[in-house]
Order: structure tokens, then sequence, then C-alpha cells
């Protein structure tokens, strides 16, 4: 099965002539929420054009309490959950209904990928509870407390690594930021610099390019 359906919106924009020229078709990818006005129904999608036609994405369906998600992966298990959302989806919204029964508007990329990111995650974190649920069915409670107690340990690694993969990466990016900061220091700027010995080495610096810059005239 296809996971996409009609479009809901179908107010896919044109790029800029100059990015249509180097990326393509000169329509772009555009990204929705919406609230039915009495149920509790939430949706998030993506509209995007595909061979001349705009096609919308389901990606989040939160209906009473439910939490479906589109699921990146192969197995059977994705695909089913994936065709139970697509299924779903278009029983309860289409583009005519769209603009009587909800409140819908555009997101930016980032913020769509910020409430994505994390009902994906809600909806995994779910999933893989139901399964381990599953698992333990039969169990006696010494065997449930070994495999609950290798669970945690589990977590506990992977938390670890997430933490350490994100310390990591942000010692990176204050490197970086380090870097671009002392490049962009002018000479006239250098007397702001308290530590004496950067602003020595930062002056020797710029006075070795500009005597080599001279030679190269």
């Amino acid at each position: 099965m296809k996971y996409c359906t009609e479009a809901l919106v179908n107010e896919v924009r044109k790029k800029n002539k100059i990015k249509a020229f180097f990326l393509g078709d000169s329509r772009r990818t555009c990204y929705y929420e919406a609230r039915h006005k009495t149920r509790d129904i939430y949706l998030l999608w993506i509209e995007a054009p595909h061979f001349g036609k705009t096609l919308c994405y389901p990606c989040i369906l939160r209906m009473d309490g439910v939490l479906r998600a589109f699921e990146n992966g192969n197995l059977e298990i994705n695909k089913q959950n994936n065709d139970e959302l697509v299924t779903v989806w278009e029983q309860v919204v289409d583009e005519q209904r769209l603009k009587t029964e909800y409140t819908y508007n555009e997101l930016e990329k980032k913020d769509f990928n910020l409430v994505f990111k994390t009902q994906q995650k809600e909806h995994v974190d779910a999933e893989i509870a139901k399964m381990l649920d599953k698992e333990m069915e039969g169990m006696d409670e010494s065997e449930k407390a070994s495999f609950q107690a290798e669970l945690e340990e589990g977590r506990a690694r992977d938390k670890a690594a997430a933490e350490e993969r994100a310390r990591k990466a942000a010692e990176k990016e204050a490197r970086k930021n380090r870097k671009n900061k002392e490049e962009d220091i002018a000479p006239e700027n250098l007397e702001e610099i308290q530590d004496e010995t950067l602003r020595s080495a930062l002056q020797e610096a710029r006075e070795q390019a500009k005597k080599e810059e001279e030679q190269g005239e």
C-alpha cells in the first residue's frame, strides 16, 4: 500500500527560480497540523509534489487517546501499522472535511520535525511496551524480575551512550563557534580581548598574513 492520500490543502507554493533550477521541481514541500473542532483528533502531515500532482503524506494521527505514527522500517509490523494509519486517516479527514471540521495551520520545517519526532518516539515507546508485555506473558515472577533487570541495564547503557554523543556534539559545536569567533575578530578589535596571550597570538598571525599578502603582490 502507498502511504499517501489525496492532498488536503493543495497549496504547495513555488520555489525560488534559482532553487528550482538546482533542485528540480519548482514547487516546495509544505508541513501542516490540524485539530478537530469538536472531537479529540490531531493530525500532522506533509504535502509535496509527485509527478505533477500534490500528495498528502500522513505522519501523526492522535484520536481519542490513541496515537498512530508513520513508522520507518520494512518489517511486516511497520507495514501493517502504516496501512492502518492511512486507513483511519481517510476515514476521518479529506479536503472538504478539513475546511469545515478542522482548524489547521502551516508549520515551518523545524517546528514540524520537533513535533513529529516527539510524537513518533512516544508511539515507538508504546509499541515496544506492548511487545515487552507480550514477551513476559507466561513468565513466573523470578523470570519477569530478571527480564526487567536486563531491560533496565540496557536502557541505562543506551541513555549513557546518548548522553556521550550529545556531549561530543556540544563540544564540537563549541569548538566550531570559538573558531568562528576568533576568525571574526578584526585587528581593530584586538584590544577588546582580555587574554593577553591570545591577543598577542592573534596580532602576530594577522601581521604574518599581511606580510604574506604583500609579498604575493
